[in-house]
């Protein structure tokens, strides 16, 4: 039996009933036959859903909106000092001796085929570069000499990460091992997906495997047009073009659905995979395949980790999230969300700033995760069966971000719309033990979210604004110079720079010691002089 293909007065009856008679007058009165048909056609290739069920999730987002503060008055702000003095949360700190065991434990793993990487890749670089519609991934950090983009930055890490295991495999005795292939995902969206796997064709995919490189998709949800809630017909849909409704991205929590349902699940599973660690594209400084990190995940058998980062209230960016945590749970168990950067609050933060017994140091996410192959199918296996039931008893959860859309409709030729979006973090609360590992900010995280200020505007490089990509250029110059032997932390925090040292970059396939090796040599210390510690009350 076949499916009867919708035609333009289906589309034409969707608008009618779900009252948008502006946007019907519009697709009825001004738009050629062609165009309705085209815009018609790309409509229904994009969405499956009727309006009920898209009315319900941007009614259910914005109502989750609303109530974020009420919400968290049960889960509250986790603080360093609190961290420290309780065990049952999990929290763990890179600069711990026992560092060294799990990066043992986590090579061991890699060079067993046991760990996957997933890039988180779906945005396009709309705000890096004005107007441009490449892929994030794609992006130049402005100022690198070697002139390579996020996605080359990432892979040649992962590519690093597989020679240390070998390299450290190789000085076993009586071992013989095979060279460790990673896998490496890509999460796209449907915007960015093609042109991605251009991007990675066109430069030979940077040396990788084919066998080893993987594209998942996110789908599209169309972005809305909000008046307000007082209105009798709120939402309506925003025409791009003459020929295209306004979609957008669905976020990526849909990697776990991707995961499953373009059959790499099962793939991972039958070669061995046990952890894929996630990272998002936008940060050059992550330690993508970090072997403490995964050593860490399998010693503590935990399912979802998590990587943070101490940060006082009072300075706290909109670049990261921040963890919060259930104490007054009548089980032993500690139930785990994150307050996403978009959703933070001024007037919440202020409010939890107040608790007593605290050091003023909340925990940052990072948005690196090393998650379990069977958590990942564990959330599939919930969301799938809730996709069976009807969509009223749905519990999905999608999050709001505004955004200006371009639109036909308006002189302006913009207008602010809406969209739905679900993070992988909305479903760490399934998980049986969460961990943080706690790192170094400066070492590790500087994620690009804006474009650069003219460089003439900049009068001190110690004073570049977190999030751009001069900002990010720089992170890599110290974190390049924090790799030498001898280096201090502590002083290559407070180095002045000029412009001639932009000059300056480490290629990754350098051999540079660990710090655990390093360590193990005697070429530093371990102590309060070269390391800063998470701050205590």
């Amino acid at each position: 039996m076949t499916t009867r293909r919708p035609t333009t007065r289906d589309f034409a009856d969707f608008l009618r009933h779900s009252n948008q008679f502006e946007n019907l007058q519009y697709f009825e009165k001004t738009l050629t036959e062609e165009e309705r048909d085209a815009m018609s056609a790309s409509y229904f290739s994009n969405c499956e859903l009727d309006w009920n069920q898209l009315e319900e999730k941007v009614n259910n987002a914005l109502a989750a909106k609303s109530l974020t503060d009420s919400f968290y008055t049960k889960r509250q702000l986790v603080f360093s000092s609190e961290a420290i003095s309780n065990p049952a949360l999990n929290i763990f700190d890179k600069r711990s001796s026992l560092a060294f065991k799990w990066n043992e434990l986590g090579l061991e793993s890699l060079i067993r085929g046991e760990c996957a990487v997933c890039i988180l890749a779906g945005g396009q670089a709309t705000r890096l570069n004005q107007g441009s519609t490449t892929p994030k991934g794609c992006f130049v950090i402005p100022y690198l000499p070697s002139q390579k983009s996020l996605f080359q930055i990432l892979v040649e890490k992962v590519q690093k990460a597989e020679i240390m295991a070998f390299e450290h495999h190789q000085r076993c005795p009586g071992k013989i091992i095979s060279y460790p292939r990673i896998p490496v995902l890509i999460l796209t969206s449907e915007e960015n997906n093609e042109e991605t796997k251009n991007f990675f064709r066109k430069h030979e995919l940077f040396g990788l495997q084919e066998c080893q490189l993987f594209f998942l998709t996110q789908p599209m949800l169309p972005v809305f047009r909000f008046e307000s809630m007082k209105s009798l017909h709120p939402l309506s849909f925003i025409f791009k073009s003459q020929t295209e409704v306004a979609f957008a991205p669905s976020g990526n929590g849909a990697f776990y659905s991707a995961l499953a349902v373009s059959g790499l699940s099962k793939h991972l599973r039958d070669i061995g995979v046990r952890y894929i660690q996630i990272c998002p594209v936008d940060n050059p400084l992550v330690n993508i395949a970090d072997t403490a990190f995964l050593g860490l995940c399998i010693q503590e058998k935990i399912d979802v980790g998590c990587k943070g980062f101490s940060v006082p209230i009072e300075d706290f960016n909109k670049n990261a999230g921040v963890f919060c945590a259930d104490f007054a749970s009548s089980t032993s168990k500690v139930n785990w969300s994150i307050l996403e950067y978009s959703e933070l609050d001024e007037n919440l933060l202020a409010r939890h700033g107040k608790r007593e017994r605290h050091d003023g140091y909340v925990i940052a996410n990072m948005a690196v995760h090393c998650l379990s192959l069977s958590f990942c199918d564990q959330v599939w296996n919930s969301q799938n069966k809730l996709s069976r039931q009807a969509y009223s008893e749905s519990t999905s959860m999608y999050h709001i971000a505004k955004k200006n859309i371009p639109t036909c409709q308006l002189k302006e030729g913009v207008v602010e719309g809406i969209k739905l979006e679900s993070f992988i973090f909305d479903e760490f609360h399934q998980a049986e033990k969460l961990g943080i590992l706690i790192v170094d900010k400066a070492s590790e995280f500087s994620p690009i979210k804006r474009a650069d200020s003219p460089l003439s505007d900049i009068k001190d490089f110690g004073k570049v604004p977190e999030g751009t990509p001069l900002a990010a250029r720089l992170a890599i110059l110290r974190n390049d110079l924090r790799q030498l032997p001898f280096g201090s932390l502590r002083d290559m925090n407070k180095l002045s720079i000029d412009m001639d040292a932009l000059s300056f970059e480490i290629d990754p396939m350098v051999p540079i010691l660990l710090p655990t090796e390093m360590l193990r040599l005697g070429l530093t210390k371990h102590d309060s002089e070269t390391q800063e510690e998470i701050p205590k009350k």
